[in-house]
């Protein structure tokens, strides 16, 4: 599992990008139909996510700079030419060893949930000082 496909890049951009399976599954969704635009409710149909996620989840990538809004919908365009690169990368991976990009982004959600609880427990008992 995380064997070379999954090189530094894509570890990267899933880190700093990606904050779970259902927007990964947003981005890729609408990477691989990116000649056109896609409204929340086409976008929670094509992921089998509410409309209120999908919505949530799309304005995320969009100030990530990975979609484009356009009239209430929303495209596939990565800012940089890079990223557009990496997406591709990993759209590749995802179908290929779908596993692996599913333990990685969990692991790395569940390690920031830690992170949070950690923190959050610090304070808690700062306050009782």
């Amino acid at each position: 599992m995380g064997g070379p496909a999954l090189n530094d890049g894509i570890r990267r951009f899933l880190d700093e990008d990606i904050d779970g399976l259902e927007p990964l599954e947003v981005l890729l969704s609408l990477e691989r139909a990116s000649n056109r635009a896609f409204t929340p409710t086409e976008v929670a149909d094509r992921v089998g996510i509410s409309a209120a996620n999908a919505e949530r989840r799309l304005e995320d990538l969009h100030r990530r700079q990975l979609l484009v809004r356009e009239q209430g919908a929303y495209r596939y365009a990565p800012a940089s030419t890079r990223k557009a690169g990496v997406i591709a990368e990993l759209a590749k991976v995802y179908q290929e060893e779908r596993l692996a990009v599913i333990h990685l982004v969990s692991e790395r959600a569940l390690k920031r949930l830690r992170s949070f609880a950690a923190a959050f427990r610090l304070r808690q008992e700062g306050r009782d000082d």
